[in-house]
């Protein structure tokens, strides 16, 4: 969640705006608080307060005042995805008017066939590899910034190919998933970074919104660097199932925290 402000107008709250109490508007108050935005002399794009782990490079330029382009992409029609493939490619291309390419191909009437429970998990298991996290390329302090991006592009456009190869199996459907290479920079560094990286979840479904290969591929940063679940809106769940999925995790050797939604931690 984010930070949400509502006006209120006439006698109601006396006109005072109501402000979001949330654990997202929490944290996006301390940030605006306390995080400033410093354009450096050499170029460089740094954050500072809270956003200090995210300070970078910003090689493409994009985003308002040379900032990073932060906006989070999910979909895409297809020309805006043609678009950005070829951009990540570092390729030009010319339209030529009225020339009209055709394609015909073999059209599906009815629904699509059904995949079996047995067929998913296989077809799950044969794209196991494609279906991760992106990592980021091996790099040095030496290396030049624009190697450094260059290496980027080419291995994030590896990861993306990767998975248009995985929905060409019609027993999989793959849901959508962030395409701005910019958030991924921001992942990496922030995970390179930090001691101890957070999930936060929701606690009435954790095994759905944990990612457990962010954490394998923490572990292959560093092995000393820790990983925890945060358990949001704890107070919706019974003090039963609150201890069934603390024996889960207990068994399963995975830290976690309860958050309760109004009364802290």
């Amino acid at each position: 969640a984010f930070l949400t402000r509502r006006k209120m107008g006439g006698s109601r709250n006396s006109g005072r705006k109501v402000v979001g109490t949330g654990l997202g508007s929490g944290i996006a108050r301390r940030a605006a608080k306390h995080g400033a935005h410093v354009g450096g002399n050499d170029g460089r794009f740094i954050q500072q307060g809270y956003d200090r782990h995210v300070a970078e490079l910003n090689p493409d330029g994009h985003g308002r005042g040379g900032r990073p382009n932060l906006v989070s992409v999910m979909e895409r029609n297809d020309l805006d995805e043609f678009l950005a493939i070829a951009e990540l490619s570092d390729r030009d291309f010319t339209a030529e008017r009225r020339a009209v390419v055709v394609s015909m191909g073999e059209g599906t009437d009815g629904e699509m066939p059904k995949t079996s429970k047995e067929e998913l998990k296989i077809a799950e298991e044969l794209h196991a590899d494609q279906l991760k996290v992106p990592r980021r390329p091996p790099w040095t302090k030496a290396m030049h910034p624009e190697e450094l991006d260059q290496n980027e592009r080419r291995h994030f456009l590896e990861w993306r190919r990767a998975l248009a190869a995985v929905e060409e199996d019609e027993r999989l459907t793959v849901t959508p998933f962030e395409k701005n290479l910019e958030i991924w920079r921001q992942l990496w560094r922030v995970c390179e970074r930090s001691d101890i990286v957070v999930q936060v979840v929701d606690a009435r479904d954790p095994l759905f919104y944990r990612c457990p290969d962010l954490e394998a591929y923490i572990t292959e940063i560093n092995t000393r660097k820790k990983t925890m679940l945060l358990l949001n809106k704890a107070d919706l769940l019974s003090p039963e199932l609150r201890r069934a999925w603390a024996d889960y995790f207990d068994e399963n050797g995975i830290e976690y925290l309860w958050q309760w939604q109004w009364r802290g931690m």
